[in-house]
């Protein structure tokens, strides 16, 4: 999540100001709320356990609830799910409405709900996608990608959460940088897309709307940092390359 994050950092604006952060939009969600933000167990980097829906049902089950509807009327709560469900008045809709008050950097629904680039231009779009695609559409693809992130434990993923909105790809993770983990994933991916054949009128696979965020890897920069580079300080030109 915050590789993905820092590659594809775009949201320096806050305000009419430019904030020094390379994602803004990451770093609110470090002080939105810590009960239902960032990585929902470390369960998931135990190598001895599989984490499973049931786990995650227990998670939504133990977070605190923010609030329920009846007759178009909110009240406020201050119990878990759990505790809300002994009392025997809670419904299916009191639960759809607590799973999506839940925020982590990746949402469990009946898909994978991915919540961390932020909104791109047109081609960087695309390339969220394909990325995506990549990686988790393909078992040999996610088996490299799981060997790359093998050394990553909750501690260093934390790390990387909290200092890649300000520092991007620049983020210290063992002997490299993320930029040497996203470089990584995106060979995997790229092989990935080629293997999976899905041509266009061209013969072209789907590994094209990788490149433009290959252009930006291998120059060590997120979109945020080019953009900077044409804008410099001038808000109203960053505000319009940030759409293009």
């Amino acid at each position: 999540a915050p590789i993905v994050s820092a590659m594809f950092a775009n949201s320096p604006i806050r305000g009419g100001q430019n904030t020094g952060y390379k994602t803004f939009r990451a770093k609110s969600w470090l002080y939105t709320d810590n009960d239902r933000c960032g990585f929902i167990s470390e369960k998931l980097f135990d190598p001895y356990y599989t984490f499973t829906f049931d786990d995650y049902v227990d998670a939504l089950l133990d977070l605190p609830m923010i609030f329920v509807v009846r007759d178009s009327k909110t009240y406020r709560m201050s119990s878990t799910f759990r505790e809300y469900l002994s009392t025997g008045v809670a419904t299916l809709d009191d639960w759809h409405l607590h799973a999506n008050l839940f925020f982590p950097e990746v949402r469990l629904k009946s898909f994978l709900e991915f919540r961390n680039a932020d909104s791109q231009g047109h081609q960087m779009s695309l390339a969220i996608m394909a990325f995506y695609k990549g990686i988790f559409y393909d078992k040999e693809a996610m088996a490299k990608a799981n060997e790359i992130l093998s050394g990553v434990n909750m501690q260093i993923l934390t790390k990387m959460r909290y200092l890649s909105p300000m520092c991007g790809l620049d983020v210290s993770v063992g002997e490299g940088k993320i930029l040497d983990l996203a470089l990584s994933l995106l060979g995997v991916a790229y092989e990935s897309l080629q293997r999976q054949v899905r041509l266009n009128v061209s013969n072209c696979d789907e590994s094209l709307f990788l490149l433009p965020l290959k252009n930006n890897l291998l120059l060590g920069k997120t979109p945020c940092d080019r953009i900077l580079e044409v804008c410099g300080d001038n808000i109203a030109k960053i505000v319009k390359y940030t759409k293009i």
